[in-house]
């Protein structure tokens, strides 16, 4: 079951996904066993994150992630009969849950001691699965340096022990961190490596985070018309059944991208920008919410509505209680201190 759980969650069938997670779950509870409780809320949680559902997301993985074992030579060799060992795939999928839902300090602390356990292990799948999803929660907060080598860690491990999915994401998460500290040259190379590796491996689905960070590094290279290509046949894509984990974050990259190709499109960029907050704001993913008020602030600042900017922004500003020194907080700061508040 957990092998059919994997096929249809790659394949971004996670209606099928969610019902076999949920059958696991029942028989776990049946049997009151617990590795198989720990799989079982692991492969619900990673689905209910991709879904969008991150509420629910953190109930599973933090379960999974504090369920007690007896930690014997016949339970650790069962864990790792799941390729990757469930509870550390949970506590990483749990930190990235975490910077959505607006806990960067946590999603920080939650992937480092993830990494840390991987790395006791010494499993190369696990520690495959470590270093890329710790390059990708490093990049959210806007550590890129570290991202980028992290990426090269997972890349490295997954070429030489021939895991090409987490190859293939490491890439991107390489191309991505490359373009963001300005190398945008070996950006390129990155990247079209990994779209070439993705059509040589006839990967069935990409999912919407990778093409997020795809349309970044077009951008980058000052090639916005591909960009919004590439973005709207992301959202093409995007429904109940696919997942809405990242929806938000496209529909505002769509509004970025709107505004470089047309100065005609502020009204559409402007929708773009509502929608992703409304969305993010549905889901409680208040980091995404942040970053979508933090570019519609923008475009209200260049029409000269300065107090409507400024308010939509502090509104999620002052929802959020840690991460101050990440990338998106210190910028949503700064936006603010060059807002002049409301005059009474």
């Amino acid at each position: 079951m957990f092998g059919l759980w994997g096929h249809s969650w790659g394949r971004a069938q996670h209606d099928r996904a969610v019902e076999l997670g949920e059958t696991l779950l029942a028989k776990a509870e049946q049997i009151k066993d617990p590795i198989a409780l720990t799989v079982a809320h692991r492969v619900l949680g990673s689905t209910l994150f991709t879904l969008g559902d991150f509420v629910r997301a953190r109930e599973h993985l933090e379960r999974a992630v504090t369920l007690k074992h007896v930690a014997t030579a016949d339970w650790r060799s069962l864990f790792l009969s799941y390729a990757v060992d469930p509870r550390i795939a949970a506590q990483l999928i749990l930190a990235w849950n975490m910077w959505n839902l607006g806990y960067p300090e946590q999603a920080h602390r939650y992937v480092m001691e993830a990494l840390a356990q991987a790395l006791k292990q010494a499993d190369t799948y696990t520690l495959a699965f470590a270093h890329y999803v710790t390059c990708a929660v490093q990049s959210l907060r806007g550590e890129f340096q570290d991202s980028l080598a992290h990426a090269d860690r997972s890349l490295a491990l997954s070429r030489e022990h021939h895991i090409d999915l987490y190859a293939l994401y490491s890439q991107f998460g390489r191309g991505y961190a490359l373009a963001k500290t300005g190398q945008k040259q070996r950006a390129i190379v990155e990247i079209q490596g990994g779209i070439e590796e993705a059509r040589r491996s006839n990967l069935g689905h990409m999912p919407k985070f990778l093409r997020g960070w795809l349309v970044t590094i077009q951008v980058e290279i000052e090639d916005p018309e591909t960009a919004l290509s590439t973005i709207d046949d992301a959202l093409k894509h995007v429904n109940d059944v696919t997942g809405r984990a990242w929806e938000a974050e496209l529909r505002r990259l769509r509004g970025d991208i709107l505004l470089v190709v047309s100065a005609n499109a502020v009204d559409e960029a402007e929708r773009n920008y509502n929608d992703a907050i409304a969305i993010a704001r549905s889901q409680c993913a208040r980091s995404l919410e942040l970053r979508a008020a933090m570019s519609l602030a923008r475009l209200l600042r260049s029409q000269g509505r300065n107090a409507e900017a400024r308010e939509r922004l502090a509104l999620i500003y002052g929802w959020f209680t840690e991460g101050f020194e990440t990338a998106d907080l210190r910028e949503a700061r700064a936006l603010l201190d060059e807002l002049p508040p409301r005059v009474s």
